[in-house]
């Protein structure tokens, strides 16, 4: 067994302080996206109806299966393998020497081949995906989300999955590097470019209609337009930060060799190993999700609900509750994802005791967030959803679904330091259980106890998924 990197205290706290600088950068960024998501899903509730928004919410299936399959394997093997990468170099050589260009130049490269082979797997993945989506979407819509009114918006859909592949690569590479920066900036400004695109449609359609109610499609058009100003941002940024490492002095003389070093075919099984069972893994539980999504509205109906009702039952539950409940894993879920790449360098450094410490702050840390979050859910719950969405269904789920924060906020961090400690399969099998769950409440509970068995099948799925996944980590807990 190799021994432990021995790294300086002035090296620790200056990667725990690019990781909590990064975590604040996406949290912060995060927030702030998600209060304008907030106010938005206000705008189109108001402005669709909840049967409209039941609707578009159908659509969500088929856009996490396509993610799954092209993107999200591939982002974390890009950043598990960049992170991995950072770990080689500063064994290599100290940082002095890595900061004029010694290994660290070839490092980068390294990073810089990663990415553009990662991207081009995805990218071939997402463009079929596309085509099959698009070419087939009133199939789909009819056999597999059984609402018809869903084909022109799948139709839309298709066109943002290539563009979602390049920058979710992208941003994989800046997570890897523990860099947080352009992916902040860059959701942030997805998603005004997506609710200012939404504005504006809907204003050209009421200036020319005068009442009526606007066209859901209009809401997935906004989706597509922020996913390529993404794309766009991100392969403009890619290739100022690849032209000044080109230029820089110090890599200027050993860029032409280092051309030759490294093959992207050469990368393809490497990424192909890390990234396959990750995608498999989160495309049989979104398949999964999928069949929960698409049985929900159909056991309310047998619940004793018209085809109406089921469809705005839904909407107010994944349209209202649930993007508040969901709110606070702007956090959670920045944490997550820079504990992936520290966790994947600590690893490699065979540091048990950082992997530790990351452990112990991610389960103290989310259970009082999620202990808050529980109590203001409890107070004001009610409160919320009746002022705010005019709903008051909407703010008794909320009370009722507060009880699952503790440990829906915990799940996130834990399920990315087991995929940085390299427990993918694990991780897989511990969700497809907790999804199994669901799916038994949703079968059995819904058509006896209506929307309620559903909050109850959330409850008991997390409890179960924070179990599971605190037992491959109890060596860590005990240290």
């Amino acid at each position: 067994m190799r021994p432990s990197a021995k790294l300086s205290p002035l090296s620790h706290r200056i990667r725990e302080s690019r990781i909590l600088s990064g975590a604040l950068l996406l949290t912060a960024a995060g927030m702030a996206s998600r209060v304008v998501g907030f106010f938005y899903r206000i705008f189109l509730s108001r402005t669709f109806g909840a049967e409209n928004i039941g609707i578009y919410q159908l659509i969500s299936p088929v856009m996490a299966l396509a993610y799954s399959v092209s993107v999200a394997g591939f982002q974390t093997a890009i950043s598990r393998i960049t992170a991995t990468t950072c770990a080689a170099a500063s064994l290599s050589l100290p940082p002095a020497a890595g900061q004029k260009g010694g290994f660290t130049s070839a490092g980068r490269l390294r990073s810089f081949t990663v990415l553009a082979a990662g991207m081009l797997l995805s990218l071939g993945f997402s463009v079929c995906i596309s085509c099959f989506v698009y070419l087939y979407a009133d199939r789909i819509a009819v056999r597999f989300l059984l609402e018809e009114r869903c084909t022109p918006l799948l139709k839309i859909l298709a066109l943002s999955f290539p563009v979602s592949a390049i920058h979710s690569c992208v941003n994989g590479y800046f997570y890897g590097k523990k860099s947080a920066a352009f992916p902040a900036f860059s959701q942030l400004l997805e998603q005004f470019v997506r609710v200012g695109t939404v504005l504006f449609l809907c204003s050209a359609f009421l200036a020319e209609h005068k009442s009526g109610t606007p066209d859901i499609s209009i809401a997935v058009t906004g989706m597509v337009a922020g996913e390529i100003f993404s794309a766009v941002l991100a392969l403009l940024y890619l290739w100022f930060c690849f032209q000044k490492e080109a230029n820089a002095p110090a890599s200027r003389d050993k860029f032409p060799m280092m051309k030759k070093a490294f093959s992207i075919s050469a990368l393809f099984p490497e990424l192909f190993i890390m990234a396959i069972p990750l995608s498999a893994g989160r495309v049989i539980q979104n398949f999964l999700q999928s069949i929960e999504a698409i049985a929900i509205p159909e056991r309310l109906r047998m619940f004793g609900l018209d085809t109406a009702s089921a469809l705005s039952e839904y909407g107010i539950l994944t349209g209202m509750s649930l993007p508040f409940i969901l709110f606070p894993t702007a956090l959670t879920g920045s944490i997550a994802v820079m504990l992936l790449p520290a966790v994947s360098e600590a690893q490699a450094l065979h540091q048990e005791r950082t992997i530790a410490r990351a452990v112990h702050r991610s389960v103290r840390y989310c259970l009082l967030l999620g202990f808050f979050c529980l109590v203001f859910f409890l107070l004001f719950g009610p409160a919320l959803g009746k002022f705010v969405f005019h709903q008051e269904k909407a703010g008794s789920y909320l009370q009722i679904l507060g009880f699952m924060c503790p440990f829906l906020y915990m799940n996130s961090t834990l399920a990315s330091i087991l995929h940085g400690l390299g427990k993918t399969m694990q991780s897989f099998f511990y969700g497809v259980a907790s999804l199994l769950v669901r799916l038994a409440f949703v079968f059995l509970c819904i058509p006896a106890f209506g929307i309620k068995g559903y909050l109850w099948a959330l409850l008991a799925s997390q409890l179960l998924l924070s179990a599971l996944q605190l037992l491959p980590l109890q060596k860590y807990l005990k240290m």
